[in-house]
């Protein structure tokens, strides 16, 4: 049976429980690596909360959290620059997309000059420039 391409997540860049950081359920770790926050900041502001009204709501998203993540995989990214294009694609996808597009125009004009230079007749002239050096 063949997987649906449309049910599978192809951005790496997700929220997950950290297995390696994790103190309680990995929720603090997790939520500072996916937004790119200082962990022990993230714990700070979690236990200053307990001290607000707000003590309810924090305790039963933890909870709900713990229990709805995905533990993070051992090896999400391939290498450092696929993290770096996931991340920035999360954070800023249309600067993203905007650098792609670039990218993408530079290839396609290097590779029109490439085909101007094989179609014309400089191309055949060159070649039999080698030819007849012996190279």
């Amino acid at each position: 049976m063949r997987e649906n391409p449309f049910l599978k997540r192809s951005n790496p860049h997700r929220l997950y429980r950290s297995t390696e950081h994790r103190v309680l359920f990995g929720v603090c770790a997790g939520l500072a690596d996916y937004y790119g926050w200082s962990i022990p900041v993230t714990r700070v502001i979690a236990i200053l909360l307990l001290f607000t009204p707000l003590v309810g709501a924090e305790i039963l998203g933890y909870i709900i959290l713990a229990v709805i993540l995905p533990k993070r995989p051992v090896e999400v990214y391939r290498s450092p620059e696929e993290e770096q294009f996931w991340r920035a694609a999360t954070e800023a996808p249309t600067y993203t997309v905007g650098q792609l597009r670039h990218r993408l125009r530079e290839l396609e004009e290097r590779l029109r000059g490439m085909e101007r230079y094989v179609t014309s007749p400089r191309y055949d002239l060159d070649r039999e420039l080698r030819k007849a050096s012996g190279r």
